[in-house]
């Protein structure tokens, strides 16, 4: 239950919902349909390029090859499943953002440029690639703070590394001197 609120309750979601409430408020009610193939076809375009950016981002997470890592934020709040679990939605809403987005573009292509387009249509249109932006940028903003954070974490490893290193050095100096 928790997990649904949490996509419910999200910065996508309620932008979603701005996008969807605004166009209520401002979309005309007859809307050309050549407008709509424009903005359909615009809109494709933008979330093919998105879903490109997107697998970037799951590139870069799937290849850490530091498993300590993995394991270090995995310990106290399961992060690294749960981010997974929001990447996984993400790109399902993705998907079925530009499966949408590609039957309504085809739709309003075979209707004629002189007809009406369906206005919810429009509407649902705002509202799932809205939504499908912003959790992607917020998919994206989760991927460098993860990167940032395996940085910091390989730094401290390295540091602690060196003072073992050091300790280990000392405490054979000392062992030769007492011999």
């Amino acid at each position: 239950m928790r997990r649904i609120e949490s996509y419910i309750l999200s910065y996508d979601t309620i932008l979603g919902l701005i996008a969807l409430i605004l166009g209520v408020l401002f979309v005309p009610d007859k809307i050309e349909n050549s407008v709509c193939v424009a903005i359909y076809g615009t809109a494709i375009a933008v979330l093919s390029i998105i879903f490109s950016i997107f697998f970037a981002s799951l590139a870069v997470i799937l290849a850490f090859p530091d498993n300590e890592f993995i394991v270090f934020i995995e310990k106290g709040n399961k992060l690294f499943s749960r981010m997974l679990a929001y990447f996984k939605a993400t790109l399902f809403i993705l998907f079925i953002s530009l499966i949408f987005n590609i039957v309504i573009y085809i739709h309003a292509s075979l209707n004629g440029s002189n007809t009406e387009h369906n206005r919810p249509i429009f509407l649902t249109f705002l509202f799932v690639f809205t939504y499908s932006l912003i959790a992607t940028i917020t998919a994206v903003i989760v991927t460098l703070k993860l990167t940032q954070s395996r940085s910091d974490y390989l730094a401290k490893k390295i540091e602690l590394e060196a003072q073992r290193e050091l300790e280990v050095d000392l405490y054979e100096e000392e062992n030769e001197e007492t011999e």
